[in-house]
């Protein structure tokens, strides 16, 4: 699991209070966030850390990531079990939808961030 998420609002995300489920919500977590950094070749860091803090390809969690790992989450949690290939594609799809949403978000918030030398 990682400490990027908390585990009750990736419940309240998914609009559950169950608590057997914790150990795979967890495992959900955990490859949301490598899924993000799979993709980006970005290492996702704590949104406490400073500009100044971050090393070489760090990027610090903020909502919109939070948002995007969210929606994974809740796409894997719904969609364990695929019936048809059809289905795999589309999850797929939204995958990809949903990382790259987070990708441009990001790039968009670090232009806007960046001050002129």
């Amino acid at each position: 699991m990682t400490d990027l998420l908390e585990l009750t609002l990736i419940k309240q995300h998914i609009r559950t209070d169950r608590d057997d489920e914790d150990d795979y919500l967890k495992v959900l977590a955990g490859a949301s966030v490598e899924a993000f950094q799979d993709f980006t070749n970005r290492t996702l860091v704590d949104g406490d850390t400073l500009p100044e803090d971050l090393v070489d390809d760090e990027v610090p969690m903020n909502l919109t990531i939070q948002q995007g790992l969210l929606l994974l989450i809740g796409h894997w949690y719904e969609n364990r079990e695929m019936v048809t290939l059809v289905d795999q594609v589309v999850a797929e799809a939204i995958q990809v939808v949903a990382v790259e949403q987070v990708i441009l978000l990001q790039l968009y918030h670090h232009k806007e961030t960046m001050v002129p030398e």
